[in-house]
């Protein structure tokens, strides 16, 4: 890849927009964006001062077209790079896939792409070295639902460095003579967007922003013949023999019958209507749904309903959906479990960094653990279990016989632990054992506690049959095994993965996965596995340790 360009803008000027002043530029937006936030403020005025004092003393970027021309990119403005940026604000959206955060100002950020004024770039940053390709990255645009207007992929963070970004989302807009006006981070960040977007076009208006309206088309690379896109969850009826599978990408939740391998029903819209609607399964909506749990007791299906920040639940005998909890504060719900009271759920909010308790009964939420900071940080009495720091925890699961929750704790991939009856909160492996805030300690090592590495693990699962933890670490395409010893360390093991990313089935040491997001354990001897970014479900079989697909009628 030709990274001239790129060199070029950043060495154009050693001033342009580096350190210092890309530094004064965060600073001045985030007291901008306070001062917009204050109740009976003038924001048009706020907006225009803002602009005027610091569209001054930036200097333009004449070569982003060029840089971005090196970049590989997807869905490139058929008109070339000049054109799409000319007369135009322009939004830079910087994320990077595994991001639970990015996940939620992705579709909100979105209706830009529509604008006629607007030029909206989102700049793919990868954090993990398995974000890294450029088919990767085409496999999570389609998951993430990314359409409608360019995508940059900038896996030497060329372009992030250039904007001195820290963290993911980040947003940057420049004027229409691309100057830097505008640096924002974070979810809730989007308003504070829109705002300023809305009065800096009328400030640019003058200037003759342009208002030919683009259209834009993203080849899909899903096989629409299948009857899975990015299956996310798998929950399994032992006594009725079926499969309930979360298909994130259609939203709506595949019935199977394992013995057929037959699809008997659908929860949710058959063509993949996004919404939040309760009612029957083919009146109901979900947007973008990751865990499952299936309650025997009740015969009651429970779906983190992830976009609408929701906890459906689905009665299997009336087969009737109804939202039990919903809350904005609960960011991206990702895995759900059982707990020893039979209406309390632990929920893990991926976009809060938090665990909640849900009860179903009273349909009462509350946050349990996590103070929201991003980082790893374990406690134990006499501080709460709210002063705990996860890193968008995602799949969990209980163990009646303990009393733990273990949370597969993905961006500082680690999987930590929540004893119920001491209220301490502890890391069985992975991550930096000295630093709580390096999210950057993953890797692919088998080994005791610290010294095993993980690479973004969004799936744990306790096997009743051998007492130990199933792990879907999902970057480095394995399934591996967490036991403890006879001194209470946690050790981890390579179960089943090459490490290689496909789809192959054959032997456990040569078998490939792609993005395998949870386990299940269907009998003493078989495992099913969500591949997600292969579209399928993998069958494992731990006898004959042979891996196979199973594949749907």
């Amino acid at each position: 890849m030709e990274c001239g360009s790129a060199c070029e803008l950043s060495s154009q000027d050693p001033d342009a927009f580096s350190g210092g002043s890309a530094g004064a530029l965060r600073l001045l937006s985030q007291m901008l964006s306070i001062a917009m936030r204050r109740s009976g403020s003038d924001v048009g005025s706020l907006v225009r001062s803002h602009l005027d004092s610091v569209a001054a003393g930036q200097v333009a970027l004449e070569t982003l077209p060029s840089t971005f021309s090196a970049l590989e990119c997807i869905a490139t403005p058929s008109e070339g790079w000049g054109l799409f940026l000319e007369e135009k604000l322009v939004v830079l959206e910087f994320f990077t896939s595994g991001c639970a955060s990015c996940m939620g100002s992705i579709p909100k950020v979105q209706i830009l792409s529509s604008s006629p004024n607007v030029a909206l770039i989102s700049v793919h940053a990868p954090k993990f070295p398995a974000e890294a390709s450029l088919s990767t990255l085409r496999s999570s645009v389609e998951f993430l639902g990314l359409k409608g207007h360019p995508i940059v992929h900038d896996p030497l963070k060329m372009v992030y460095s250039l904007f001195d970004v820290l963290s993911w989302p980040s947003f940057i807009v420049l004027s229409p003579e691309l100057k830097p006006v505008l640096s924002l981070s974070g979810n809730p960040a989007v308003p504070t967007l829109f705002h300023f977007l809305e009065h800096a076009l009328l400030y640019y208006f003058h200037q003759g922003i342009s208002r030919n309206i683009k259209s834009w088309d993203l080849e899909s690379k899903h096989d629409m013949t299948s009857p899975l896109g990015f299956p996310s969850s798998i929950q399994w009826d032992s006594s009725s023999g079926v499969l309930f599978v979360s298909n994130s990408k259609f939203n709506h939740i595949v019935c199977v019958d394992l013995s057929t391998r037959k699809v008997i029903d659908r929860i949710g819209s058959a063509s993949g209507e996004a919404g939040f609607c309760d009612g029957s399964y083919e009146d109901a909506r979900f947007h973008w749904i990751q865990g499952l749990y299936f309650d025997q007791r009740r015969n009651l299906l429970l779906v983190c309903d992830s976009q609408n920040n929701a906890i459906r639940v689905i009665n299997l005998e009336t087969k009737i959906v109804e939202t039990v909890f919903q809350s904005n504060k609960l960011v991206l719900p990702w895995g759900i479990c059982n707990s020893s009271d039979e209406s309390i759920f632990y929920v893990s909010a991926a976009g809060a960094n938090q665990i909640w308790k849900v009860d179903i009964s009273s349909s009462i939420g509350e946050k349990y653990a996590g103070s929201g900071v991003e980082a790893m940080r374990n406690i134990a009495p006499p501080l709460s279990l709210k002063a705990a720091a996860f890193a968008q925890p995602s799949g969990l699961c209980f163990v009646e016989k303990t009393k733990h929750v273990f949370i597969a704790d993905s961006e500082s991939s680690s999987v930590r632990g929540i004893d119920i009856e001491s209220s301490r909160c502890f890391t069985l492996v992975g991550g930096d054992s000295s630093n709580r805030f390096n999210l950057t300690a993953f890797g692919d090592s088998d080994g005791n506690h610290f010294e095993a590495k993980l690479q973004h693990p969004l799936a744990v699962t306790w096997s009743n049959h051998h007492e130990i933890l199933y792990v879907a670490d999902t970057y480095n395409h394995k399934v591996k095994i967490l036991n403890q010893t006879d001194d209470g360390m946690w050790t981890c093991r390579t179960l089943v993965g090459s490490g290689k990313k496909g789809n192959r089935d054959c032997a456990f040491s040569e078998a490939t996965f792609n993005h395998p997001s949870c386990v299940v354990e269907i009998s003493r001897y078989r495992l099913l596995v969500c591949d997600s970014f292969s579209h399928s479900i993998r069958d494992i079989d731990l006898e004959a340790k042979i891996v196979s697909t199973l594949e749907l009628n």
